[in-house]
């Protein structure tokens, strides 16, 4: 295999139309994918809704979830199932738009870059894709109880929007599923050279701090996921740390063979 891009050189504008080409299947490909997700939203709803019935009777208070989603607008439904067909239709057609962009930029790679760019379009995914499920097993149901034990503490009866409960869970589970891209990132960085994993110990301490403050600043903003997401940061920090010690003693291995 030859250390040369497939492609010899091509025209600005003969680029440019084929980036409008594969743009617009991406766009074809999201809609196609976002009806789908709005049919597919009634059994998603009805997960939820189970799984909010589980944690209001594990708060103690089992017959206040037939009053907990309220919808107070004529648009909040409509609302709430647009955002999540939008994201919907982004997560089913994600693997096509991908191959997309596969197509548009391994022509103009080396065989190395070509390999490297082939791992992180799969890897990437793979780690949103996981970080997605875990968190709407794991997570949210965790997230919902703390939510209601502290309401019922400070004496205050839970009534949500559907709207409002149906976002915060799509925006927690969006930040953390984003959040699993960190040991990737941590790899990519000592792969290329910029970063040994050796300077991610002697920064362990700092990224605790800097964990908490990622953890505020994402969505949404309050205090349990704050910490949830603070954690789970510091676990995969550990995890990066992990995994790029090992691929660079794989990188190493040959040359002092």
């Amino acid at each position: 295999m030859t250390d040369t891009p497939q492609d010899p050189e091509r025209p600005f504008l003969e680029h440019l139309s084929e980036l409008r080409r594969r743009l617009l299947r991406c766009a074809l490909l999201m809609g196609i994918g976002a009806v789908a997700a709005g049919f597919l939203f009634p059994v998603l709803a009805d997960i939820v809704r189970g799984q909010l019935k589980e944690a209001f009777a594990e708060a103690g208070h089992p017959e206040d979830f037939s009053s907990a989603l309220l919808s107070l607008s004529p648009t909040d439904v409509v609302s709430m199932v647009f955002k999540f067909s939008l994201a919907g239709g982004f997560f089913l057609a994600l693997p096509m738009i991908l191959v997309q962009l596969w197509g548009f930029v391994s022509t103009g790679l080396r065989a190395r870059e070509r390999k490297v760019a082939a791992w992180l379009l799969t890897v990437g995914p793979c780690l949103f894709v996981i970080g997605f499920l875990f968190s709407f097993y794991k997570l949210m149901p965790i997230t919902a109880v703390c939510l209601l034990k502290i309401s019922y503490y400070y004496g205050f009866v839970p009534r949500w929007t559907a709207e409002s409960y149906f976002g915060f869970f799509l925006i927690l589970n969006l930040a953390f599923a984003a959040c699993f891209e960190l040991p990737l990132v941590m790899i990519v960085l000592s792969a290329v050279g910029l970063v040994h994993p050796t300077v991610y110990g002697r920064y362990r301490r700092h990224w605790v701090l800097a964990s908490v403050v990622i953890g505020g600043l994402l969505p949404p903003p309050e205090v349990v996921s704050m910490f949830i997401q603070a954690g789970a940061l510091i676990v995969l920090y550990e995890f990066g740390i992990l995994f790029s010690k090992l691929f660079v003693s794989r990188q190493l291995a040959p040359a002092q063979a």
